[in-house]
């Protein structure tokens, strides 16, 4: 196993699966080859900050946390009678 990606991490702990986590991550570590463990999170806890420690070497975590500027965010309040015009659930 060359790659060992783990997406939506902090949701994955949210259902308890960090031991499984852990478990799968140290078998990539066992393996004699070179291994490139990749794991994403939109927020970072006490919780999440040890699995990256455990699963990830210290000199290879980033942070990226800049919001894209070309993406606007808006509220629309759309009246009950309308939504199912709209296709809005």
């Amino acid at each position: 196993m060359k790659f060992l990606v783990i997406d939506e991490t902090n949701r994955i702990l949210d259902t308890e699966l960090e031991l499984d986590i852990r478990k799968l991550a140290s078998l990539c570590l066992s393996l004699q080859e070179e291994r490139v463990p990749w794991i994403f999170f939109a927020t970072f806890s006490n919780q999440l900050q040890q699995l990256a420690k455990h699963v990830l070497c210290e000199d290879h975590i980033f942070f990226y946390e800049s919001a894209n500027v070309d993406v606007a965010h808006t509220i629309e309040e759309v009246p009950f009678t309308k939504k199912q015009d709209l296709n809005v659930v």
